[in-house]
């Protein structure tokens, strides 16, 4: 199929240029003219330079697409405010759905995230029924959009789904040195000590890639919104990895389980449609080993 992806070279991006291709599927990127199109020269994409905020690029991206992945987010417009953010993040990506839908796209994809759902109700796991309360810019932008995108289903029956990932670990594809926990490894390396109660719930960026292309094509998935998380980290057992297979003996404090999450984050409803989500803390084991071998 003919698949329009915006973000196309960014982190998760580069990713899901790569399961497209896998599963055979052609690839139309927007890219913007500074930014590295080196992957999608080589999977033989077609590339759109422009950006979101280009009314003719977003033109250009969807005429002719069968489904449209939209992944770009500017996270510059967010830490610049409410304002910036409407103008280059909400703005653009209503005008793309609408684009879209004008160009008779038959599907559109919606990167969201698990910050959508902000607060987390006393005795309730987080799985797709659970209410949004977001409390953070981020999390109000991802949830107009999902809300925009599921209104298109209902009002103009496109087939619009919105995925829901947790926070996203992996290695760009073209610089190793985009590598989620990085800096927590160098220190590491190094010898400075670590001192966090820091976690989080995550999945992987190829299992999330993958999860996204897979729907592509599918009618099953419209209408619908989907969590994609693997497990829960603290950012001690990743540095006490890193440690472990490095021979460092950098001082890792004992802080793991001062923030013990209340709840599970549930993602049955993707795993029913494929998606790979199991790759638990050996995953993470392997990506720090990976991210070792590039420092």
């Amino acid at each position: 199929m003919r698949v329009a992806l915006t973000g196309s070279t960014g982190y998760l991006g580069s990713h899901l240029c790569l399961q497209l291709a896998a599963l055979g599927h052609s690839i139309r990127g927007l890219a913007r003219p500074a930014s590295n199109r080196s992957l999608l020269d080589q999977l033989s994409a077609e590339v759109v330079v422009g950006d979101m905020v280009d009314d003719a690029s977003l033109r250009a991206l969807v005429e002719d697409a069968d489904t449209v992945i939209h992944n770009a987010c500017s996270w510059e417009a967010l830490r610049d405010g409410p304002e910036h953010n409407r103008v280059v993040n909400v703005d653009p990506s209503l005008r793309l759905l609408e684009r879209a839908r004008q160009a008779g796209v038959r599907q559109y994809l919606y990167v969201s995230s698990i910050s959508v759902y902000g607060p987390v109700v006393l005795g309730r796991h987080l799985d797709e029924t659970h209410p949004v309360y977001p409390d953070s810019l981020y999390g109000m932008t991802k949830a107009m959009l999902e809300d925009a995108a599921q209104a298109y289903h209902f009002v103009y029956g496109l087939n619009t789904s919105s995925w829901r990932p947790a926070a996203v670990y992996g290695i760009h594809p073209l610089d190793p040195r985009h590598a989620t926990w990085r800096d927590l490894i160098l220190d590491v390396l190094t010898g400075r000590p670590v001192d966090t109660a820091a976690g989080t719930s995550t999945v992987s960026a190829e299992d999330t890639a993958h999860a996204i292309a897979m729907a592509v094509g599918r009618e099953e998935v419209a209408g619908q919104l989907y969590n994609l998380v693997d497990c829960y980290v603290y950012a001690q057992q990743v540095a006490e990895m890193a440690r472990e297979m490095s021979g460092s003996e950098a001082p890792i404090r004992d802080r793991v389980g001062l923030a013990i999450p209340r709840y599970l984050v549930i993602s049955d409803r993707a795993q029913a449609l494929g998606a790979r989500l199991n790759r638990g803390l050996e995953g993470i084991r392997e990506h720090v080993r990976r991210v070792l071998m590039t420092v």
